[in-house]
This record gives C-alpha cells, sequence and structure tokens, in this order.
C-alpha cells in the first residue's frame, strides 16, 4: 500500500496545483476529494476500498477523515487532512491554536491500532505557511523537513508552547517519528506537506478530545 500511496501523491500534488491555479474554489473536503480522485485514477484502488470518516476505535465520538482498506477490505491506512487558509472574513486567524490542531491530528491517527500506515496531509496558505516557517515560532523543524527525511518528536519538542497551542494539541503520546513524503510549493502561496506517522514509544494513553 505503500507504493500506491507515493504515487497517488505524486498525482495528488500536480491535482491540487491545477485546481488552484485555475482559481477554482477550495475547502478541506476538495483537497480530500482530489487525493481521492489521484488514488483511484491508479486502478489499483477500488472505491470500495476507501472509507470517509472512519469511526475512530479508541477516541469516543471521533471520526477519522479516510480509512483506505486492503483487497480483503482490513484497514491498512489512516489518513487526516487539513487545510490551513485565511478566515473569509479577514479576522486574524488564531494560528497557534491551528498548529496545535495539526499536531492533535497526528495523535488521534497515533491512537488508531493496527494500521499500516499513518498519514497527515498539510495544506497552508500563504499567511499560515508564512507562521510555520518562521524559526521563531519552532515549527520549522517540521514544516521544512525534506522529502525522504525525518525528525524524532518527543513531549519536549512542545517545551514553552503556548497555552493555547497545548489546549488545541492535547497530550503528545510519547517517541514518535516524523517523516515527509511530500514538500511542495504550489501557486499562490500554498504549501503542500505529507507526513507518515509512526509510533516507536508511547506513553500510558490518556484522552484526546
Amino acid at each position: 500500500m505503500k507504493d500506491l500511496v507515493n504515487a497517488a501523491a505524486l498525482s495528488f500534488t500536480k491535482l491540487l496545483e491545477r485546481r488552484i491555479h485555475r482559481g477554482v474554489l477550495t475547502t478541506e473536503d476538495s483537497v480530500r476529494f482530489t487525493f481521492y480522485a489521484a488514488l483511484l485514477a491508479d486502478g489499483r484502488v477500488l472505491p470500495e476500498q476507501v472509507v470517509m470518516e472512519y469511526p475512530h476505535p479508541k477516541i469516543d465520538g471521533a471520526r477519522v477523515d479516510t480509512v483506505l482498506l486492503d483487497n480483503q477490505l482490513v484497514p491498512v491506512v489512516a489518513m487526516e487532512f487539513k487545510y490551513d487558509r485565511e478566515i473569509p472574513s479577514g479576522r486574524n486567524v488564531p494560528k497557534p491554536q491551528k498548529a496545535g490542531a495539526i499536531f492533535r491530528d497526528m495523535v488521534r491517527l497515533l491512537a488508531v491500532p493496527s494500521m499500516d500506515l499513518r498519514l497527515l496531509v498539510h495544506l497552508s496558505s500563504q499567511e499560515l505557511a508564512g507562521y510555520w516557517s518562521e524559526l521563531r515560532n519552532g515549527l520549522s523543524g517540521v514544516f521544512g523537513l525534506k522529502v525522504g527525511n525525518a525528525i524524532e518528536i518527543t513531549g519536549a519538542y512542545f517545551s514553552g508552547r503556548s497555552e493555547t497551542f497545548h489546549k488545541s494539541m492535547g497530550t503528545w503520546p510519547g517517541i514518535v517519528d516524523l517523516s515527509c513524503l511530500v514538500s511542495a510549493t504550489l501557486r499562490c502561496g500554498h504549501e503542500l506537506r505529507m507526513y507518515l506517522i509512526e509510533q516507536r514509544q508511547r506513553i500510558p494513553p490518556q484522552p484526546v478530545a
């Protein structure tokens, strides 16, 4: 399945670039749809192997954005999608809260048991991409990862973050390896990242909202 996901990621990047370049209204659901289109176009994954809003097996009431099933219809890939963009009304974007939410999605993915792959797709518009890339915000180690490179993240990585960030993220679950599968600059200042998330050592589980 990893080879299929890698192939779909390349096609997905091109399709998303074209969509943004043509000025088509794009939402988080649109990003998900574009990935599905890339995945299904390959022909090796059938529509019935793609499950949207999969009930989270460990967090009551929560849903996983997307789960992919293997040929025996066994869940093997869990995915979350996030599109960080400016608020249409022009109000200030709560950047620490949004950054914390990215890591909260990672925590939720790590809580899904028995998955071969756990993937986060993160598209950010220009304002949010600028926040992630600024060294003083302490997130460039993740945002600046090159394709094929990885970073180890422990609870210490979040030391000194704002209360808003921590409330948004929840509790980090231990030692996690984050690998970059896609790092692309798209039109109109958009940045696309796709990460593989792997748990190496877990702390005692705690509830994640």
